[in-house]
């Protein structure tokens, strides 16, 4: 009998099998157009580009909103830099909690309701694609701006970007570009909270305007151990491993019990996967994932 496609299945056991080796493919959530429509819309504010800083002797807390937030929240009082995304915002404000930065990157409109309670102490990281509901309910509040590296596009081929802006590569959600966000920031320490890629009663800590159906679940095996996720949250753990590859000279410490936790458990308990996965980091020369648009004048970019 053939086995189902990766696309197909409701099971798959990745205890010895290495999720680098699955075909996870994605779409983007919106067309070109409709991508380059709200960048267009967005720049007409007037806002200003997030800016690199040298924050290379401090750490960082980078929170997501997935169910392990829950267990793991009374950890992020003692760090003194907080980055939160989609609804790990409200969820650490009404908690007591005030993140340093928030950051969204989706171009849905519905993205818009986790910032619809923004704070005056938070300094919002909005990508240009954002859809613009997203930026009225951020009127009147600290916000600079990044945009978003799309598939096809090149470094060196940026001429649509203002001189002066940053653009940020990295993968298909949010979370996959808060790292990048966090090493622009000037972050080699970052400790990670709620990115679990894996459902419990739900994928996230709070009500989400997209919550994945649970006919869409599908279940992974990792060890003893079974974690409910989605297609699209295993694409977004396969694509954390090729993430931290592209930040070599960036610690990061996961937080919390996830599927995606367990993974990374997995390669670095796995003497095939570990010694893979080290060989490719250590062939890494040199990456740059964020790079920042120069007048015409001066042809090359500047880069991190």
């Amino acid at each position: 009998m053939t086995p189902p496609s990766d696309m197909q299945s409701k099971y798959l056991d990745l205890t010895t099998r290495n999720i680098d080796d699955l075909d996870l493919k994605v779409k983007y959530a919106v067309t070109m157009e409709e991508h380059q429509a709200n960048v267009a819309e967005n720049l007409k504010l007037g806002y200003p580009s997030v800016q690199p800083g040298d924050f290379s002797d401090k750490t960082l807390a980078l929170v997501c909103s997935g169910p392990s937030l829950k267990r793991t929240r009374r950890q992020i009082r003692f760090f003194d830099y907080i980055l939160t995304c989609s609804g790990a915002h409200d969820y650490l404000i009404n908690h007591g909690i005030v993140p340093t930065w928030h950051m969204e990157g989706d171009p849905r409109a519905h993205k818009a309701v986790f910032v619809k309670h923004p704070h005056k102490r938070v300094k919002y990281l909005i990508s240009t694609a954002c859809h613009p509901k997203l930026f009225a309910n951020l009127k009147g509040y600290q916000v600079a701006i990044w945009h978003s590296l799309m598939s096809g596009e090149h470094l060196s081929e940026m001429d649509h970007y203002p001189p002066g802006h940053w653009v940020l590569t990295g993968g298909t959600n949010v979370g996959m570009r808060a790292m990048v966000m966090g090493r622009l920031l000037g972050f080699t320490q970052i400790h990670i909270f709620g990115m679990d890629c894996s459902a419990e009663d739900s994928f996230h800590t709070g009500d989400h305007p997209n919550e994945p159906p649970k006919k869409k679940y599908m279940t992974i095996q990792v060890g003893e151990r079974e974690f409910y996720t989605t297609h699209l949250f295993l694409s977004y753990a396969k694509q954390f491993f090729h993430e931290i590859l592209m930040l070599p000279d960036t610690q990061v410490v996961m937080h919390g019990d996830g599927l995606l936790q367990a993974l990374v458990a997995m390669k670095l308990s796995d003497p095939a996967q570990l010694e893979e996965f080290v060989g490719k980091r250590d062939s890494i020369q040199e990456t740059t994932v964020a790079v920042m648009q120069r007048p015409l004048e001066e042809p090359h970019a500047a880069a991190v």
